[in-house]
């Protein structure tokens, strides 16, 4: 079994962040390396790190892409799992996927389902389905969900290397599968994503823009391709 490292970026995740250590702690398979990217709370969130027991890198206000992107630099491992500080686990989350890996060599990059719930006084958002109400999953390759060959970011590039501000993981998706770098999808509810109040992705309109340039440059990598 390769060496597993878990990248957390964090940002006065305070509210949020022991959840996210505890899903951390209950793996059935443990990893063997933590590294948080603090880019730079002012809140509680390095003292719960701290407890935690990860190893902390600090950043400067560099932004979620980036702090993740100086994460799995840092982290010690041949596979890389990454989870966003308000997000959480099921405890056989990266066993499941591992073992997927383990048994596929030619898979570079593996996400699951994912339940999507509100947090306690959160508004439903506009885009939000009302199926989640009933427990609802979908398939997701978002970085909470996925766990990730080291070589698929050494030929895709860094999440922030895609240029956009809050759908990194949807560009940087795109651009590996267009490279020819095989996902899968473990077909079991493994992760949990959280909404709330101050979801960094919750500008639906901004998401709506990105969504479209990273379309067009889908069309055209295909198009220079086929010329």
């Amino acid at each position: 079994m390769p060496e597993i490292g878990v990248v957390l970026p964090v940002f006065n995740g305070e509210a949020f962040l022991q959840e996210a250590l505890d899903s951390i702690a209950a793996q059935t398979l443990q990893p063997d390396d933590v590294v948080a990217v603090d880019d730079g709370s002012t809140d509680g969130s390095a003292t719960l790190l701290r407890q935690f027991g990860a190893r902390v890198v600090r950043a400067d206000r560099v932004g979620q892409a980036r702090a993740r992107d100086l994460g799995i630099r840092t982290v010690t491992g041949e596979v890389i799992a990454c989870l966003d500080q308000d997000d959480r686990w099921r405890p056989e989350k990266l066993a499941r996927q591992l073992a997927v890996l383990d048994a596929e060599p030619d898979i570079a990059f593996i996400g699951a389902l994912c339940a999507t719930f509100l947090d306690a006084g959160a508004r439903r958002p506009a885009w939000w389905k009302p199926a989640w109400d009933s427990g609802a999953s979908d398939p997701s390759l978002a970085p909470s969900a996925t766990v990730y060959r080291r070589e698929a970011f050494e030929r895709a590039g860094g999440f922030a290397d895609t240029g956009v501000q809050i759908s990194e993981d949807v560009a940087w998706t795109a651009l590996a599968q267009d490279l020819g770098l095989r996902s899968a999808i473990v077909d079991e509810v493994l992760v949990e994503r959280r909404i709330h109040g101050s979801n960094t992705s919750g500008d639906q309109e901004l998401r709506v823009r990105e969504h479209l340039a990273i379309a067009r440059a889908t069309i055209a990598r295909k198009k220079a391709r086929n010329d």
